[in-house]
Order: C-alpha cells, then sequence, then structure tokens
C-alpha cells in the first residue's frame, strides 16, 4: 500500500477527532482546518485507511453506541437518538433499521444472547 507517513497521521487524527465528537455535527472542512490539511486530502487518506468514508464511520459509531445504549433499557429511543446525534427520532430510527434490521424499540433491554 504504497504509505506516505503524512497521510496515515492525517487519516488517524481525523479519527481520533471523530471519535471524540461522535455525537456532534462535524464536518470535513472542520476536521480539515483542525488537522492543517486540505479537505480532498483528508477524505483521499480517511477511505485509503480505513477503507470507509469520515461520515460512514462516524454513522458506525452511532449506530454501535445506540444498540449499546438500547440494550440497556433505562432510556426511550428519542433519548438515545439525541445522545448519539440525532435531533431527529424518525431519522435515527430509519437510519438504526437499515442498519440492524430492525427498530430500535426493538432492541430495548434485548441483549445479543436474545436474538
Amino acid at each position: 500500500m504504497n504509505a506516505k507517513p503524512f497521510e496515515l497521521h492525517y487519516a488517524v487524527a481525523a479519527r481520533e477527532l471523530v471519535l471524540k465528537r461522535y455525537n456532534q455535527k462535524i464536518t470535513v472542512r472542520d476536521l480539515a482546518e483542525t488537522i492543517g490539511v486540505g479537505e480532498k486530502t483528508l477524505r483521499r487518506a480517511f477511505k485509503k485507511y480505513y477503507n470507509q468514508t469520515i461520515f460512514s464511520y462516524q454513522k458506525q459509531l452511532r449506530m454501535e453506541q445506540a444498540l449499546q445504549l438500547l440494550q440497556q433499557g433505562d432510556k426511550p429511543v428519542k433519548q438515545v437518538a439525541r445522545m448519539v446525534g440525532y435531533r431527529n427520532e424518525s431519522s435515527f430510527s430509519r437510519l438504526f433499521r437499515q442498519y440492524y434490521g430492525d427498530p430500535p424499540s426493538a432492541w430495548l433491554g434485548r441483549d445479543e444472547m436474545q436474538l
């Protein structure tokens, strides 16, 4: 993989920022400015090293965290949606269903052993 150390650095830096702020609105422009690189370079580096876009990675983090919160069973779907960065419960529910195949309400208090 013709690795360029600076590209790896950009990708890792972006990943760390997204990990810390996965539940906030993040733009590639903001990430690129924070890291000190162009948007196109950052997009290309992230895709090269993580084999997905920055936004698909953020969505993955949001969905994984939402699943954990729902499985705990002590928060309503609307609260979970807001906690992971979605203002609109129906948008969250639609995306969650696409990602996991079931609506978020089906996961309330359910652990993976119950599948």
